[in-house]
């Protein structure tokens, strides 16, 4: 794992190429705060990494640690020579301290003979005579060693990498939402669509509309109405992580404004009227996000909301319905990235 930091990109470019070039699976994480200031061995046990790397350019010095090695607990610093360090040195320096820890970085082939020597016209054991000499010549430490290493490997292969974070992005929502509120409304059929400023990773700022594409019909004797509120909806979200960036989960509070358009159709000897009532709505909102890939998610939202007053369905001298007190709204659909950056 490369935990990035600013101003990393010229020497880390060599460094991926080694490590990918030596057969191992590369993650980065950052660059942001968190894992700037954050231990080497706390993000390499919460990603299931073997080994972790981070450049510091302004000192000139790259840290490493690395499972399984005899300075488990502690971090290696590899310095560069003067002021500006050698990218490609600080890369191979970096793969040596990892083969000094016991993490085999060997290059595919490497294990081959030099250019120019011959080939050895001695017998060479076969396969099964190689493996039980090295059975019998075994001990009880190479067993557990081989153990450890064989455990090591099984994680490594089970593990899946974290996405990249993204911590300054500009999100599109969009998708169908169910509209529901007790009080004699039926429920309506919405069409979500809104906008998410995510200027930090932990917390973000979104604007939305949620529009009926079907209105509710409410019936008595005194004939019917169509309700149809439309809500505009201001809110502020904290989120948390929950698997490598795959999935997050945000909670949020905020407000909306909600235009409740009434169209009436009377029955003798009552008369026709449409109407549109404007109040106001604190709310509340909890939201899961899949990462599909880095810059598209699928969204699941839900708000919970109270009106300010109350919407009353009116027929002749009575309330034929509410609505408001409570309302709930919930989206199922997709979250683009329009512009985003680690």
């Amino acid at each position: 794992m490369i935990v990035r930091t600013q101003g990393d990109e010229r020497a880390i470019v060599r460094l991926r190429a080694e490590l990918r070039a030596s057969a191992w699976q590369v993650v980065e994480l950052g660059p942001d705060d968190q894992t700037d200031h954050a231990a080497l061995s706390e993000l390499a046990a919460r990603y299931h990494a073997s080994a972790a790397l981070r450049l510091r350019p302004a000192l000139a010095e790259m840290e490493l640690w690395a499972a399984g090695s005899a300075r488990r607990a502690g971090v290696e610093t590899l310095s560069g020579q003067g002021p500006r360090m050698d990218d490609a040195v600080l890369a191979l320096r970096a793969a040596e301290a990892l083969r000094a820890m016991g993490l085999s970085v060997d290059r595919p082939g490497s294990q081959a003979g030099g250019s120019g020597q011959a080939a050895s016209s001695e017998p060479q054991p076969t396969a099964a005579t190689a493996a039980e000499q090295q059975d019998d010549a075994s001990t009880p430490a190479d067993d557990g060693a081989r153990s450890e290493a064989s455990t090591e490997a099984e994680e490594a292969i089970s593990y899946s990498p974290p996405l990249p974070r993204i911590s300054h992005a500009l999100w599109l929502q969009l998708g169908p939402a169910l509209g529901a509120s007790p009080g004699g409304v039926p429920l309506t059929l919405d069409g979500w669509l809104g906008v998410r400023v995510q200027p930090q990773h932990a917390w973000s700022i979104s604007l939305a509309a949620i529009e009926p594409l079907s209105s509710a019909r409410v019936r008595a004797a005194e004939g019917s109405a169509r309700v149809a509120p439309l809500i505009v909806a201001l809110a502020a979200d904290a989120q948390l992580d929950l698997a490598a960036n795959w999935l997050s989960l945000s909670l949020g509070a905020g407000f909306a404004a909600v235009a409740c358009r009434m169209h009436g159709s009377a029955r003798a000897p009552y008369q026709s009227a449409d109407s549109t009532v404007w109040v106001a709505a604190p709310l509340a909102r909890a939201s899961l996000s899949l990462a599909l890939s880095a810059g598209l998610h699928l969204l699941a939202l839900g708000e919970l909301g109270a009106s300010v007053p109350q919407i009353s369905v009116r027929f002749g001298p009575r309330d034929a319905a509410q609505w408001g007190r409570p309302f709930l709204t919930a989206l199922l659909g997709f979250e683009a990235a329009l512009w985003s950056r680690p």
